[in-house]
């Protein structure tokens, strides 16, 4: 996500881009074939460094962090935090998430691969009939409710992070999510679209509603300023306190005097007793080359899996952006069955 000469991380966080130029001395010409002028579509080239978010402004913050010397796990938990603020959607300290680390070898430490999982776990309470209805079924409104909640793990994940492989201060790293959980952040089309769109879902919350609308119960517009002091006042916590700000004490009191308010189980013991999991990669290759996934919960094994049938494919004789089939056989079976070879369907 964010590369530095000793250092590589994965975060589960699409598509746009921030990137650390450098004063070039002497700059190589670099980009290759992907920078071309007849393409709509033109990539950013990051020469001293790259963060990728699905959020523009998260992005901006870990490229800054790389510019303030910190390495890429700084700037990847940096991120981690400013999504809290900008992409609450998805980004955010309530829920979870995996990070694939490599550490290069340096000042005589040897090279280092793990796989931090910081997913969302049961609470010890967890029933088999939990989110269940009267029919014995799955109940949607059960899972979309506080009965439905897992024990969060981003704070816990991101500091095993930086607890092992950071160099910039862990409050340092928090600060730019803190100023714009304080200030607001102006709220883009697609924010604010799908902040509106949630409104049914959290009408039955006052705290929800309280929080990502306005006080007259409506939605936040495109280009409007949307802030969150109870956000900032949380990060600030988090910040000053580290991961027991966050599982321990009157913070985690009050969040699960919350969810228990709300007909949810988890309660503070459950918060204390959060650990992320710290285990070895799942390796495979693609073409020759090794490369690490995530192992279960996520599904590394099943995207291993899939570049595996891919390298079955001439994928550099095709191209990029070719529609020319493969050849091997492409249908279902009743077609591929009655076709013969010169494509005359068989009487």
């Amino acid at each position: 996500m964010r590369m530095r000469p000793f250092a590589l991380v994965a975060l589960l966080v699409p598509s746009l881009v921030a990137a650390q130029e450098e004063e070039p001395q002497a700059r190589s010409p670099s980009g290759g074939d992907i920078v071309a002028y007849d393409q709509i579509h033109k990539p950013i080239v990051g020469r001293g460094g790259m963060v990728v978010s699905q959020n523009r402004i998260a992005a901006a913050v870990g490229a800054d962090i790389l510019r303030k010397g910190g390495n890429a796990v700084d700037a990847a938990v940096a991120v981690g935090f400013a999504l809290a603020v900008t992409l609450p959607r998805a980004g955010n300290i309530g829920g979870g998430g995996y990070m694939l680390v490599h550490m290069a070898a340096k000042g005589g430490k040897p090279a280092q691969d793990i796989a931090i999982d910081y997913y969302g776990q049961a609470s010890r309470h967890t029933t088999n009939d939990l989110l269940l209805g009267p029919d014995g079924k799955v109940d949607a409104k059960k899972v979309m409710s506080m009965k439905g909640i897992a024990i969060p793990g981003t704070v816990a994940g991101l500091w095993e992070a930086h607890r092992r492989f950071g160099s910039l201060p862990w409050g340092t790293l928090i600060a730019p999510a803190i100023a714009m959980a304080e200030k607001g952040v102006v709220l883009s089309d697609d924010e604010a679209q799908a902040q509106a769109a949630q409104r049914k879902l959290m009408a039955d919350d006052p705290a929800a509603m309280a929080t990502f609308f306005k006080p007259d119960g409506k939605a936040y517009a495109a280009g409007e300023t949307f802030r969150q002091p109870d956000l900032a006042t949380t990060l600030a916590t988090i910040a000053a306190k580290g991961r027991d700000g966050f599982y321990t004490g009157p913070l985690a009191e009050r969040i699960a005097a919350g969810i228990r308010a709300g007909g949810g189980i988890i309660d503070a013991a459950d918060l204390a007793g959060y650990r992320a999991i710290v285990s070895t990669p799942i390796w495979s290759s693609y073409r020759g080359r090794r490369i690490a996934y995530m192992p279960p919960t996520a599904s590394g094994v099943s995207v291993a899996e899939g570049m595996n049938i891919l390298e079955t494919f001439p994928v550099a004789e095709t191209k990029w952006g070719s529609v020319r089939q493969p050849p091997f056989a492409v249908g279902n079976d009743e077609d591929r069955l009655s076709r013969s070879p010169a494509g005359r369907r068989r009487p």
